[in-house]
C-alpha cells in the first residue's frame, strides 16, 4: 500500500468515528515505511493495534520513535504459532517479542482443529506477563478459496476446546476475546447461559470494513473479493457498512451451517448466522441454486 493511500485510509476511518486503526497483513511490519506510518496514526490521536506473526527485527522496533513504542495507544496482537515444537525458530522470535514488549502484547491464536493444544497461550502469558487477555479465532474459509479451515462437522468440537480453555483462563484471571464467526451452536447450553464470555458469541459477523493495498474497500479479509468500492471523498464508513450489509444479507439468510434456518439461537436473534464467507462456501446461491462458478 502506498503512503498516500494509507493516509487516506486512516483519515477515512477517523472521519467514520473509529478510535483504533488495525494494521493487518500479511505482516504489516514488513512495510518499508512502517515507523512513519505508525507516527502518522499517532499524530491523529488514534490507537493502533498491530496484528503480527512476531518475526520483527530488533532494528525495526528500535526505529520506532521511543515515545511511539512507549505510548499506551500502540499495542500488538501476536498470532502465536501452535503448530510447531518448542525448538522452532518462529517460536523463538515470538517469545523474544513477548519478552521485549511484555504488556504491549495481546496473545492470540487461530484454531485449526479440535485437537490443538492451547496451553502455550497461558504459559506464555504467565512467563512474559503479556496483557491479561487472549484473542481466540477459528479458521473460517476465505470465500474465494485456497485456505485451510475448520469443516462444519468439527465446529462443535472446536467449541468444546474453547470452552475448556475459557475455564483455565478464568482461573488465571485472563479475559478471552472471541474473534468473528463464533456461533452459539458451537458451545454447550451451559456455557451460553453461564460464561462471562458468552455475550461475544453469535453477533460478530458484520462488515468491519477493510481497505486493501490498492485502495479498494471490502467488508472483511475473508470477503476481500467483494471490493467494488474505492476510497473516495464521497464514501463514508457508515455508507460502506450499510452497502455491504445489504449486499451480504441474502447470504446471511442462508447461514453458515446447514441447520441455521431451524436454529433457536438464530430465530431468537442471539446469532446472526455465523461467518458469511462460510455461508458462501456451502456452494449455494442466495436463491438456493448451485454456485459452482460463484468465485
Amino acid at each position: 500500500m502506498s503512503v498516500s493511500t494509507f493516509i487516506r485510509a486512516v483519515d477515512f476511518f477517523k472521519a467514520g468515528g473509529l478510535d483504533t486503526i488495525h494494521l493487518m497483513g500479511g505482516e504489516p511490519t514488513l512495510h518499508p515505511k512502517f515507523p512513519f506510518l505508525v507516527e502518522k496514526i499517532l499524530e491523529r490521536r488514534l490507537n493502533i493495534q498491530i496484528f503480527t506473526g512476531g518475526v520483527i527485527a530488533d532494528s525495526l522496533l528500535d526505529a520506532l520513535d521511543a515515545s511511539s513504542l512507549a505510548s499506551d495507544n500502540l499495542n500488538f496482537i501476536l498470532n502465536v504459532d501452535l503448530t510447531h515444537s518448542s525448538n522452532d525458530m518462529l517460536l523463538h522470535h515470538q517469545e523474544a517479542l513477548c519478552q521485549r514488549l511484555s504488556k504491549k502484547i495481546t496473545l492470540g491464536a487461530t484454531i485449526l482443529h479440535a485437537a490443538q493444544d492451547l496451553s502455550r497461550l497461558i504459559d506464555w502469558h504467565n512467563r512474559w506477563h503479556t496483557a491479561p487477555a487472549i484473542r481466540l479465532g477459528v479458521a473460517h474459509p476465505i470465500a474465494k478459496g485456497g485456505n485451510r479451515f475448520v469443516r462444519e462437522p468439527q465446529l462443535f468440537n472446536v467449541g468444546a476446546l474453547a470452552e475448556r480453555f475459557c475455564r483455565k483462563a478464568i482461573e488465571g484471571g485472563i479475559h478471552i476475546e472471541f474473534d468473528c464467526g463464533w456461533t452459539p451452536c458451537m458451545f454447550s447450553s451451559f456455557f451460553m447461559e453461564n460464561s462471562p464470555f458468552a455475550s461475544q458469541i453469535g453477533q460478530r459477523c458484520n462488515p468491519i470494513i477493510d481497505v486493501l493495498p490498492n485502495g479498494s474497500i471490502a467488508p472483511c479479509y475473508a470477503l476481500s473479493h467483494i471490493n467494488d468500492k474505492k476510497l473516495q471523498n464521497k464514501e463514508t464508513r457508515d455508507n460502506m457498512v450499510a452497502h455491504f450489509e445489504t449486499e451480504l444479507e441474502p447470504w446471511r439468510e442462508i447461514g453458515s451451517k446447514t441447520d441455521c434456518t431451524t436454529c433457536a439461537y438464530r430465530n431468537n436473534g442471539i446469532c446472526r448466522g455465523g461467518c458469511v464467507a462460510r455461508a458462501m462456501t456451502r456452494g449455494m446461491h442466495p436463491q438456493h441454486k448451485r454456485a459452482d462458478n460463484q468465485f
